[in-house]
């Protein structure tokens, strides 16, 4: 891509971002968005199909990085992690540390939950908790093989505290303010559930913490 076509391209990204994170993606204006980005109506679309393109660009770019992050945050070889490592883990509270990652991207997250393309949010989601069973099954077995727990969760049953943990999540996305960013009422107020629902499934499963 030749240089000045890429920063044309990452200047409607741009004047993008702030017009869908302003007024949502449903009520987006493309023209509004040529103008910003200081292009015609058609030069945007020779460098994209539409708002559906551009807007999952935008959010690509940002969940791509959240994924990255997730996997980074967790202990890649459980099978190969010590006792502490793991116990250690379940305490850890990744999507409180994944949060804190993300501020400049805040809007973005705010944008997908709030007001953006609901199938985008919806494929998304199921990505998220695809990953996040995907490790819990892996995890859960290994604390079981170990004698750490007394009690084996089905899949379905992590596909389940995943989802209350991720719905949670949105909850805190959907009540930010987006003139205050990071709200530390909300802050504290996720982390105490994610704290009561881990001593739920330590009390459940019999895992006695440090």
């Amino acid at each position: 891509m030749r240089k000045a076509t890429e920063e044309t391209r990452n200047r409607i990204l741009e004047a993008a971002k702030r017009e869908m994170v302003s007024a949502g993606y449903q009520n987006a204006s493309m023209r509004k968005i040529a103008a910003a980005a200081g292009v015609t109506a058609g030069a945007l679309y020779k460098h994209f199909s539409g708002k559906e393109e551009i807007f999952e660009t935008i959010c690509d770019d940002v969940t791509e990085k959240l994924f990255m992050v997730q996997g980074a945050l967790l202990v890649e070889d459980v099978e190969r992690a010590s006792d502490e490592a793991l116990l250690e883990l379940f305490q850890k509270k990744v999507s409180v540390q994944m949060l804190m990652k993300f501020a400049d991207d805040f809007p973005v997250l705010k944008m997908i939950v709030r007001h953006g393309n609901p199938d985008y949010y919806v494929r998304k989601k199921e990505e998220y908790l695809d990953l996040s069973v995907s490790y819990a099954v892996r995890y859960y077995q290994e604390l079981y093989r170990r004698g750490l727990i007394c009690k084996l969760y089905t899949r379905e049953e992590l596909y389940m505290l995943s989802q209350a943990e991720f719905l949670a999540l949105c909850t805190f996305l959907e009540r930010a303010d987006d003139g205050e960013g990071l709200s530390e009422a909300d802050l504290e107020a996720y982390k105490t559930l994610l704290m009561v629902v881990a001593k739920g499934i330590a009390a459940d499963c019999g895992l006695q913490l440090p």
